[in-house]
Order: C-alpha cells, then structure tokens, then sequence
C-alpha cells in the first residue's frame, strides 16, 4: 500500500540525491484522517496511497452497514470481515498519515525503502502479502496457505472446541506477522540509509507527540479483541438437548424438567405441557391457546443484547403482525429472580393479542418466557400465568 506498489521505490545501488524537504504538519494529518480515511495521505502527496485507503475502508464500513441486520452464517462471516478490514484501515490511515507527515518533514520520505505501516497492514488483511511487499516471497507464500487453511477451518467447524481456539490463533498469528513486517521493514530501512552518502536536516519539533495516535490506535485495538473475545465465547444457538427432560404428573399439576439444564416449568391443571421444539425447553397453552407460554433461551451479548431488545423483537414482530407496537418494558420476576418485561400488542379481527417477552440474562444466555394473551381470556389468564412464572426453575 505504499501507494499500493508492491515494489520498493528504490532498489537500484545508485546513491540517492538529497530531497528537497516539504514539511508537513504531523498533527494536521493525523486529524485529517481520523475524520476521513485517507485524507491525511492525500495531504501529504500520497493520493494514491489515499485514493485505495479510502475505498477498501468505505467498501468495509458499507458491507457492515449493509449485513448488520443480517442473520445468517454467511451474513455474519461477512459481516466481521467487513467490520475487520474497516477498523484496520482506519487505524492504519491515521498512522500513517502522521509518520508520512514526520518522514517528510526530515526529509526521510523519499529515502526510505519501505513503509513499515504498508507492510504491517497488507500482512493483517491478506495473511502474509506483506512480506511480498519486503521481497520475502517464500515467507509469504508459506504463511499465506498455512494461516489460510487454519481460518478456514475454524470458519467451518462446527465443534467450538476447534472453531474457538484456532480462531484466537488466527488474530495472534496474523498481529506477530504485521509486526514481524513493520519489523523487517524498519531494519532493511535502516541498512538501506546507513549506506547512502546522503544528510537530511534535522526534523522540526512536532506539533502532536506520538504518544497520541499511539495510545488511539492501542484501544482501537484493544476493543477489536474484546470483539474476539465475546465472538468466540459467544455459545451457538442450536436444538435443545432433550435427552434428560421429562414431563410429570404431581398432584394436579404438570412439570417439564430437563436435568443437563438445570430448569423447570410447572403448570396447573387445565393446561396443556408438551416439549418444546427446536431452542425452546417446553410450551404450554389453555383455554384453545387463548393463553399459551414458550420457555426458551437464546444466545445474547450482556450488557449489549438487552439495550437493543426491545426494538429488535418489535421489528421481528413486525414481520409476522403488521400493526404490533411496543406497550412497555418493566421489571418484574421469574421463579423469584429479577426480570424484565417487554410487553407487545397487536388487534387481529378485532381482538386485542398481548405478548409478553419475560427475560433473565445470565452471561451470555437470555432465558426467555414468551407469553401469548387475548384479551377476551386474560382477566381467567393472569393468575395462573403468575403462579407459573413464580414457579420456574432457572439455574
């Protein structure tokens, strides 16, 4: 990306001639592109440099903007390469708009070799065409399909006990080989000019240390890997594992209890208690289904999941029953923990339907009970639905 050439500006023997020197404001384009990708490099005369920052970043945010509702595994591996090539190229962009900015101010601009920022970004994008950039093409090669054939792996295993930890090995391997690059490049530069017959005037004194891009850049980082993080702790949403529930008779009442989980659900008599299908625990109606609960859980990021709930279920609501709106969100219990209540409805022939979403978010999983009332049974409803809500099992 040095200009986006893969071969070096110099690679001849001829001594290089002193540049004129064209100070630039490190701080000026460090600003410039933490507002636009890419400006900062076009401030400082590198407009294809620029020109290809700018566009590979766009092409990432929009592909982020254009999945992040999206619910599918190919939607959601889009999705984070999108969301990973942008954030590369924004740090990347106000890096090296401010280093460009501090070379071209000493006059070491056009005597360098390589850009180590180059080399260090094409390795964390491509897995490995870094080194291609410094000339060292087996290196590259090498790292390219071994680092490949690990992430694909982790892409499409569905064991998370190999999926999980090569995906960590991925993001550490591919952060040592763009240091490893940024390395490389640093010391060809530093032979490269202790061999030319070449001064430069001393730089001038910078109007923004480097301490600030630095510092920007590391928590940019940081948060990239906290998003690791929670990607691979996330649990898969999959089929409930109904080998160790029972449906039981005590007194008049019926219980669902599946022991791998931990849960339970009891109903009253009257009401019929059947398994649950696919990622729900059990379900239960009465009066014709007038009155019906699901026990479910699914998959959620705390803190950020339950934020965004509300308006998530309404437009997934939406889609079904046209006309549903938000009622309220409160708080209110299950078998005694706190919970919170998101509260929908919507008319259907004239009858008012109430759903309410009563959940519990526990790490990364939200336990969920999914209550369907008309109105014309909701005042015989009410409490029993208490009865049961008060009696739930939840680890």
């Amino acid at each position: 990306m040095d200009s986006l050439n893969l071969t070096p500006p110099h690679s001849g023997k001829t001594p290089i001639l002193p540049a004129v020197s064209v100070p630039k404001s490190p701080g000026l384009a460090f600003l410039l592109s933490l507002f636009v990708p890419g400006l900062g490099q076009f401030y400082c005369g590198q407009k294809r440099r620029a020109m290809w920052t700018f566009l590979f970043f766009t092409a990432g945010l929009g592909l982020v903007v254009w999945l992040a509702s999206s619910s599918d595994d190919e939607g959601t591996t889009l999705l984070g390469i999108g969301l990973r090539t942008s954030l590369v190229l924004y740090v990347f962009s106000f890096l090296d708009a401010f280093f460009t900015a501090r070379e071209m101010s000493d006059g070491t601009h056009v005597l360098l070799q390589y850009n180590p920022r180059v080399a260090a970004v094409l390795n964390l994008l491509t897995r490995g065409f870094g080194y291609w950039y410094l000339d060292e093409k087996k290196k590259g090669v090498l790292l390219f399909f071994c680092v490949g054939a690990a992430g694909r792996i982790a892409m499409t295993s569905h064991n998370t006990a190999v999926s999980g930890p090569l995906s960590v090995f991925v993001e550490i391997a591919l952060a040592v080989m763009a240091l490893d690059a940024y390395r490389m490049a640093e010391l060809k530069n530093s032979k490269w000019l202790e061999a030319q017959p070449t001064t430069h005037a001393p730089m001038p004194e910078p109007t923004l240390k480097p301490t600030i891009p630095l510092a920007l850049a590391s928590l940019l980082a940081l948060g990239y890997a906290v998003l690791v993080f929670i990607g691979v702790a996330m649990p898969e949403e999959k089929s409930m594992d109904q080998t160790e529930s029972a449906i039981t008779q005590i007194d008049h009442d019926s219980l669902y209890s599946n022991k791998k989980y931990g849960v339970a659900l009891r109903v009253p008599q009257g009401w019929t208690l059947a398994k649950g299908e696919q990622e729900q625990f059990a379900k239960a109606e009465t009066l014709g289904g007038a009155c019906s609960l699901v026990f479910t859980r699914v998959a959620g990021v705390p803190f950020i999941t339950t934020r965004f709930l509300p308006a998530e279920l309404l437009k997934a609501i939406q889609k079904e029953q046209p006309g549903s709106r938000l009622v309220e969100t409160k708080r209110s219990s299950i078998g005694r923990k706190a919970a919170t209540d998101i509260v929908y409805s919507v008319v259907v022939h004239g009858i008012e339907i109430r759903q309410t979403y009563a959940y519990i978010q526990q790490g990364f999983w939200i336990n969920l009970l999914i209550i369907t009332v008309s109105e014309p049974a909701r005042t015989s409803c009410e409490p029993e639905l208490k009865a049961i809500r008060d009696g739930v099992v939840i680890p």
